[in-house]
């Protein structure tokens, strides 16, 4: 469940994902993140980044705070990693404008553009490129009363780093995330997402939303 609030250049999202059905039984998890920002020339320019996931086996606790040029300020991480990955990630921190993965996908969500710039999310980095792919039609979804064609973006990764790993211990499985989306009261809003990694293919559906002012 994604909410966002945009007043102004302010803005406010707040994201949360909670494992169901199938997926609860074999992993039970949930995340609850809040991003506060402002937007600058149609581009999202995070102020910070807070998030707490909890899974059966851990919790943990990510806050990163941005300068106005997009370097991360300062940030809090729990369970803390160990001082050898500290030390390599304030040195990355120097030299790196970063924006966190909910501002980047609201970005291409409603102007389909990037600056370019490396997403942090607080446990790895990575880049993100964008190409436009060929829409989907969909018959009609009762709940957003919608049928038609969709515009296609896909996003693969570049790039890749854990920043609290050994390289040899880490892996990306991530392949591609397709976005189709259209049109909703003058406001792009993803129909479905598409997420392809080495070990399966999710599909995420829009049920519902709501556009107020």
């Amino acid at each position: 469940m994604w909410s966002a609030k945009i007043d102004g250049p302010n803005y406010r999202i707040d994201n949360q994902i909670i494992s169901d059905g199938f997926f609860n039984k074999m992993y039970p998890f949930e995340l609850n993140s809040l991003t506060l920002g402002e937007i600058q020339n149609n581009s999202f320019y995070p102020n910070s980044f807070k998030y707490i996931s909890e899974s059966k086996k851990k919790t943990k606790s990510i806050e990163l705070n941005f300068n106005k040029n997009g370097f991360v300020d300062d940030y809090k991480i729990l369970p803390a990693p160990e001082s050898l990955y500290v030390d390599s990630f304030e040195d990355i921190k120097l030299e790196k404008s970063f924006i966190d993965p909910i501002s980047q996908l609201f970005q291409y969500f409603l102007f389909q553009t990037t600056l370019n710039r490396t997403i942090i999310d607080g446990r790895r980095i990575y880049d993100l490129k964008s190409d436009i792919i060929k829409g989907k039609k969909f018959d009609y979804i009762e709940s957003i009363n919608f049928q038609g064609d969709t515009s296609g973006l896909k996003i693969t990764f570049p790039y890749y780093l854990s920043l609290w790993k050994e390289p040899n211990d880490d892996f990306n499985y991530m392949e591609y995330i397709d976005i189709y989306y259209s049109k909703f009261d003058n406001t792009n809003i993803p129909v479905q997402i598409v997420i392809k990694t080495k070990r399966v293919k999710v599909f995420l559906n829009l049920s519902s939303y709501n556009i107020i002012n």
